[in-house]
């Protein structure tokens, strides 16, 4: 019986790398920043499942119910030119997290009007013997 005990919850933690959840309100950074999000459709708000720094530093993703700093991280550039890519590698106790994005502004960085540069990224997650991936959508800017 000791033994079903203990194994309960190592299902459990496993089960749970795979989970993406909104960062909640109250912790999302402010200002400017980088945010990824899962594609919306018309009518259902946009959740922020990501976020950074504009220089691609100070990660956090929602772990354990609340956002989370997420280790390894390096400034890097702002990718603003259409089809730049970035891949960016940090962890998160035993998970390796890999965040690759790639430019697809809508408008010329730095340009009246353009404060905002859009993303395409893939998000994977692996850890427990598991992988999982995200096409995410994502904005840096102020």
């Amino acid at each position: 019986m000791l033994a079903a005990c203990l194994l309960f919850p190592v299902a459990n933690a496993q089960a749970s790398d795979c989970q993406l959840n909104p960062i909640p309100a109250n912790q999302q950074y402010y200002g400017c920043a980088c945010s990824f999000y899962l594609p919306t459709v018309a009518g259902n708000p946009t959740r922020i499942l990501l976020q950074t720094q504009l220089d691609g530093s100070d990660p956090i993703l929602n772990r354990d119910g609340r956002a989370q700093p997420i280790w390894g991280s390096r400034s890097t550039e702002l990718l603003s030119e259409a089809g730049q890519q970035q891949l960016h590698r940090w962890r998160w106790h035993n998970q390796a997290i890999n965040l690759k994005v790639v430019a697809a502004p809508r408008c010329e960085w730095g340009k009246a009007g353009c404060e905002v540069v859009h993303y395409v990224a893939q998000l994977a997650i692996a850890g427990n013997y598991q992988q999982c991936e995200w096409l995410l959508q994502g904005d840096c800017g102020c």
